[in-house]
């Protein structure tokens, strides 16, 4: 047996690897396994395919193997080949929620993240920041909205964050930012889970003064809403394969259930 600085004891025998490695070890003091493996063989995160750091709540959701290769050097543990066969590990993802207002984005995404761990970035933590600063000019300014969702992505991806998104898609004319939305999340190394919700038009004009939407300073007028609902087809991304919820049918909880079993969050 032979022992790799600020590491666990490492074991000629590859049974004793994976268990001390990938569950013993990770259990009791449920250290960042990967980001040790990334340290103590040099390699960079782009080289470990974004093998992202093995926190509790990301030890139990998403975790998929590699081919099983038993990684030998003389006798001794060759670093990056554990790190691709025998470490837990997942693609980073982001789960993309949109809709037409009232939906129910923000109150789905609320309970996906508590049932997954998995953080919330809505849409108004961005929105709203820049309304509160130039108020009416929102609309000239909105590219600010923009890039500070596009640090946020880069900022997490690169700090190994799974991040739930929602935002609201307008139609042909939101097509190129949400394309670069697109570029920006996937060249920072996200795989994208699209979720799109969809809702009856009554049941749109029903909730968009709900006292909720208040808060963050969302659409309440109903008949704003109700000209909105004439056409809901403008709010579906036709460039995108999305797992459609239809929040008529479903509850919140039901809904953010049904996403977490599809996308395999839980």
């Amino acid at each position: 047996m032979v022992r790799v600085p600020d590491g666990p004891p490492i074991h000629e025998d590859p049974l004793w690897v994976f268990l001390n490695w990938s569950i013993f070890w990770d259990w009791q003091s449920r250290t960042p396994l990967v980001s040790w493996v990334r340290q103590s063989s040099g390699l960079s995160q782009g080289n470990l395919h974004q093998t992202a750091t093995l926190s509790w709540q990301k030890f139990r959701a998403r975790q998929r193997w590699a081919s099983p290769r038993w990684p030998s050097n003389q006798g001794y543990i060759n670093t990056e080949a554990l790190a691709s066969v025998f470490c837990y590990t997942y693609v980073m993802k982001l789960i993309f929620i949109y809709g037409p207002p009232a939906a129910g984005k923000l109150t789905i995404a609320e309970k996906l993240s508590k049932a997954t761990g998995i953080p919330l970035f809505h849409n108004h933590l961005t929105r709203d920041i820049v309304k509160d600063i130039y108020e009416d000019k929102l609309d000239e300014n909105y590219r600010l909205v923009d890039e500070l969702r596009f640090k946020v992505f880069e900022y997490c991806a690169k700090n190994e964050t799974d991040l739930i998104f929602t935002v609201v898609y307008g139609g042909k004319e939101d097509d190129d930012i949400f394309k670069e939305y697109i570029s920006v999340i996937e060249n920072s190394g996200y795989e994208i889970e699209f979720v799109e919700l969809t809702a009856k038009s009554e049941d749109l004009i029903e909730r968009v003064d709900n006292e909720s939407r208040k808060k963050f300073k969302k659409l309440t007028d109903k008949h704003v809403m109700n000209k909105l609902a004439t056409d809901l087809s403008v709010f579906s991304m036709p460039y995108v394969n999305s797992l459609k919820v239809n929040t008529s049918e479903l509850d919140p909880d039901e809904s953010a259930n049904f996403i977490a079993k599809q996308l395999n969050l839980l």
